[in-house]
């Protein structure tokens, strides 16, 4: 006998997955559930699932997808991930380098409206997890990071960093350099 639950674990995994890059098929593949089942877990046309099904759609870690994807990611998350970096001294051509790409490049990317790349994004969250909380080299980026406006670190939660609707906490002191 399958025991049924509530579907809303498996599609809170299944929206995750969708924003960290994963395509339907790639979710599909990895967890051995027929893509168009997926599809209606995620969209809520199913409520409830089998026990074993939210097993598997659990078991995918929120991770960038394997393989190439032609789904990137909203920016925003990377975006002050950089500015917060360069707010701690950190210039961009560093945060860049340590990412593995060009300052250029980055900041293209960043500059972007729409979608970047899993991978470019996946990369930058690992610098700013490296180097949030160390004081950077440049004085002169800090300096213009904190005229600019831009939010230190501490300003953000890790689980509303990357939501566009989200603001950072509390005043940020440009003359002082910290929360005030």
């Amino acid at each position: 006998m399958h025991r049924l639950r509530d579907g809303y674990l498996a599609r809170t995994r299944l929206m995750a997955l969708r924003r960290a890059g994963w395509t339907t098929q790639q979710i599909s593949n990895a967890t051995g559930i027929e893509r168009a089942n997926v599809q209606k877990i995620q969209s809520g046309r199913t409520r409830f699932v089998q026990q074993e099904t939210e097993r598997l759609v659990l078991a995918v870690d929120i991770a960038p997808p394997p393989g190439p994807t032609r789904h990137g990611i909203d920016p925003t998350g990377s975006r002050r991930r950089v500015q917060a970096l360069a707010w701690m001294g950190w210039p961009a051509a560093e945060v860049a380098a340590r990412a593995g790409t060009t300052k250029g490049t980055l900041q293209s990317e960043l500059a972007r409206k729409r979608r970047i790349s899993v991978s470019l994004a996946w990369r930058v969250a690992a610098v700013y997890d490296d180097l949030w909380d160390k004081p950077g080299p440049s004085a002169a980026a800090s300096a213009a990071a904190r005229a600019g406006g831009f939010a230190p670190p501490a300003a953000w939660d890790d689980d509303t960093i990357d939501n566009p609707a989200a603001r950072p906490r509390g005043l940020v002191s440009v003359a002082g350099g910290g929360e005030s």
